[in-house]
C-alpha cells in the first residue's frame, strides 16, 4: 500500500499529528502546516492528499472558523477521531511558575488552561500554531523564564521538563478532529451506512422549523451567509437519502460533505 500524504497543524507530536497517526498509521507522509488555511490549501493542491483538522473541544468550544473552512473547501470528510487532551506546563529546567514571564501555546490550549493561570496574572501568553510548536519554541529558545503548554509526547520528544501536570484541571477534556480527503466527493445518489455531514443553504423560505431539535441531527452550526453545517447520527444509506430528499423538498440546497463511520476516541 502506498504512503499517504497527510497535512496536520503544528510540529511533530502536536495533537493533530497524534490524531493523524492514530487514524492513518505512522507509516505515512505527515507534513506540518502553520495554519488551518494552509492545511486546506495544501490538501486541495493534489488529488489523494488528506488533512487532519480540529473542529471542537469539550472545554473551549468550537475551533474558530473551522466548520466554515471545511464546508467551503470542496474536500470530502472521510472520518473523525476524538483525542483526550491532557495539558502540562513544561520548561527547559525546573522553575517556579510565579517566576515565569511568558507562556506559549496554541490559543485553544491557553483557553482550556485559563483557570489554572488565574493565580498568576503577570504571565504573558503568546499564541503558537500548535501545542507542539510551543514546546519546540521553548526547547530551542535562549530566553529565560518561559514555558510551554503541551502534551507529554511533545514534551518528551523536545526534552523539556514538566513543571505542572494536568493544568487544564478537568477530567473530561476532549478534542474532535475531522479527517478530510481530496478524493472525489459523494455524488448524492449512492451512500454507505454511516454518519453524514451536510452544508445547507436556505432558499427564500429560510430554514425549516425544528431543525435544531431534529432527532437525526447530532450537531448544527450556523455559518456565514445564512448557511448551516450539520452532522447526523448514524443512519442507514436509505435514511441518508430520505433526509437529503426532505431537505431539498423544503427548498434547501444541500451539499453532501461526507458520509463516514462514527469516530473512536484514541488513547494517548
Amino acid at each position: 500500500m502506498s504512503s499517504k500524504t497527510i497535512y496536520f497543524l503544528g510540529d511533530l507530536f502536536s495533537f493533530h499529528h497524534l490524531a493523524g497517526v492514530d487514524f492513518f498509521g505512522g507509516d505515512n507522509h505527515f507534513i506540518a502546516a502553520s495554519t488551518f488555511d494552509d492545511i486546506i490549501s495544501n490538501t486541495q493542491s493534489q488529488a489523494g492528499n488528506f488533512a487532519v483538522v480540529a473542529v471542537e473541544n469539550s472545554l473551549a468550544g468550537d475551533v474558530p472558523g473551522n466548520f466554515q473552512r471545511i464546508s467551503l473547501s470542496g474536500l470530502t470528510i472521510i472520518g473523525e477521531i476524538t483525542a483526550p487532551v491532557e495539558l502540562h506546563l513544561a520548561a527547559k529546567s525546573p522553575i517556579q511558575i510565579g517566576d515565569l514571564k511568558t507562556v506559549y501555546s496554541h490559543q485553544m490550549a491557553i483557553k482550556e488552561s485559563k483557570r489554572f493561570f488565574e493565580q498568576y496574572p503577570d504571565i504573558e501568553f503568546v499564541n503558537t500554531p500548535s501545542t507542539a510548536s510551543a514546546v519546540k519554541l521553548v526547547a530551542t529558545s535562549v530566553k529565560q523564564n518561559i514555558a510551554a503548554i503541551g502534551n507529554k509526547s511533545a514534551i518528551a520528544y523536545y526534552h523539556l521538563q514538566v513543571i505542572a501536570e494536568n493544568i487544564d484541571n478537568h477530567a473530561e477534556n476532549f478534542t474532535r478532529f475531522l479527517i478530510l480527503s481530496n478524493n472525489k466527493a459523494i455524488d448524492n445518489t449512492t451512500f454507505l451506512d454511516g454518519k453524514a455531514s451536510f452544508l445547507l443553504q436556505p432558499g427564500k423560505t429560510g430554514l425549516p422549523e425544528g431543525l435544531n431539535v431534529h432527532p437525526n441531527i447530532s450537531l448544527l452550526r450556523h455559518l456565514e451567509n445564512g448557511n448551516v453545517y450539520i452532522e447526523t447520527v448514524f443512519l442507514t444509506s436509505q435514511q441518508i437519502i430520505n433526509m437529503l430528499s426532505n431537505f431539498e423538498q423544503n427548498g434547501l440546497t444541500v451539499s453532501v460533505l461526507g458520509v463516514y463511520p462514527v469516530g473512536t476516541t484514541m488513547v494517548i
